[in-house]
């Protein structure tokens, strides 16, 4: 299932050069977690799923956390 919601596209694209392998799949289970549609994202939602991307990395990536969250605060 192909995602091309632009706000869902914006965070993909930040994550991607840090962690290229399942970041789509990252941002569907966060958004699952939280009770969005990852179709259906918008702008407002940005600063939720920001914080549970990070949460959600720092069990799988911590070494790459800090790169993490420098991406995400350009989004």
């Amino acid at each position: 299932m192909a995602i091309e919601n632009p706000v869902f596209k914006k965070v993909q694209s930040a994550i991607t050069p840090i962690i290229s392998v399942g970041v789509g799949s990252a941002i569907c289970s966060v958004c699952s977690k939280k009770g969005l549609n990852p179709q259906a994202l918008e702008q407002k939602d940005i600063p939720a799923l920001k914080s549970a991307l990070v949460e959600h990395y720092s069990e799988f990536w911590a070494q790459k956390l800090n790169d993490i969250k420098s991406a995400l605060a350009q989004v």
